[in-house]
């Protein structure tokens, strides 16, 4: 009695039948879709740890406010926590940070153990400054459940693997505190919910505060600057976009 909706014949419909038909399919997904909610990441065995927690790590990403400097920045201290929790159990390698020695009668497993307890801490460290800190705290803890681990496990008694992961997060996370970065200046959640954005910029007045040296350029007028004129100081500098109701590449509605 009914057809399939691919079965409709769109070409008997008028212009104005088929937009609004059009639309109603796009709403129609787009209602079913959202209303399943955050399909989260989930482990696959068949991955390496390292592999699933980069997984985890760019789902992070794409549920944020794209920033490149802070992801990168994100990007290199996750891979410090993995590496050093590898080094720490070969006789040979050096780690970056962290440099104890351990053994294990099985290497493997205290390895993937260790590499999970170092980012599961850095992770809670950093997405605390996430956009989307709300949804990441609640995001890590299932990410380290399913790995089959006790994310209560606070422990730094480097004679189990996760006392391991543990300690070389402290180490990590105290030589990144210091890097010149400005992360303390930030207030994460729950502190401040929503979080204020991390990495803030240095007071006003203070000699080492970035200064744009270009006004802002309006794409809604001619010209190279924000009233419409050429007037800028230095064309090889870079230059503010000045956009209303502008909205980023993870949906993020933006100052202009």
């Amino acid at each position: 009695m009914y057809k399939q909706l691919t079965e409709i014949p769109l070409h008997g419909l008028s212009a104005r039948w088929k937009h609004l038909l059009t639309a109603w399919v796009v709403l129609f997904v787009a209602f079913n879709c959202g209303a399943q909610g955050i399909i989260w990441y989930t482990p696959k065995t068949n991955y390496s740890i390292a592999r699933n927690w980069n997984e985890r790590i760019l789902e992070g990403i794409r549920m944020d406010t794209p920033h490149p400097p802070v992801h990168a920045r994100n990007l290199f201290t996750f891979s410090v926590c993995m590496y050093d929790a590898w080094a720490a159990y070969d006789t040979n390698a050096v780690g970056f940070i962290y440099r104890g020695k351990h053994t294990a009668v099985d290497v493997a497993a205290a390895r993937r153990e260790a590499i999970s307890y170092a980012m599961y801490r850095m992770m809670l460290e950093r997405h605390a400054y996430s956009r989307t800190a709300t949804n990441q705290s609640y995001a890590n803890p299932n990410f380290m459940a399913a790995l089959g681990y006790d994310t209560n496990n606070v422990s730094r008694d480097t004679s189990t693997p996760a006392g391991v992961g543990n300690s070389i997060y402290d180490a990590v996370s105290a030589w990144f505190i210091n890097d010149g970065s400005r992360q303390t200046n930030g207030t994460p959640y729950p502190i401040a919910n929503p979080p204020t954005p991390t990495y803030p910029d240095y007071p006003v007045g203070h000699p080492r505060r970035y200064a744009f040296l270009n006004v802002q350029m309006d794409p809604a007028y001619p010209g190279t600057t924000f009233d419409g004129t050429n007037a800028l100081v230095d064309v090889n500098v870079w230059q503010r976009l000045y956009v209303t109701n502008s909205i980023d590449q993870n949906g993020f509605p933006q100052p202009p």
